[in-house]
């Protein structure tokens, strides 16, 4: 996401928290391989619309998971140890 590549993922773990389907990237059901090659074939074929996807996932990981933020975050976890 972050080198503004449109993300093709499958739908588990919290994958659905940072990729929102046909949005900024592809959801697709776990072990479909069938939906995982629709969803590539649907990339490229739309190349414009997969431009857009990876503009998009680049903005979701610049706005809450860029360094700064992270660093903030891990910055807040310690001082609650102290």
């Amino acid at each position: 996401m972050s080198c503004e590549v449109p993300v093709i993922i499958s739908n588990s773990g919290e994958n659905s928290l940072w990729v929102t389907d046909d949005e900024n990237g592809d959801l697709f059901p776990i072990k479909d391989s069938q939906e995982l090659a629709i969803r590539i074939m649907n990339n490229i074929k739309h190349r414009e619309l997969s431009i857009k996807k990876g503009q998009k996932g680049r903005e979701i990981i610049v706005r809450d998971n860029d360094v700064i933020n992270e660093m903030k975050k891990m910055n807040e976890l310690y001082s609650t140890f102290s």
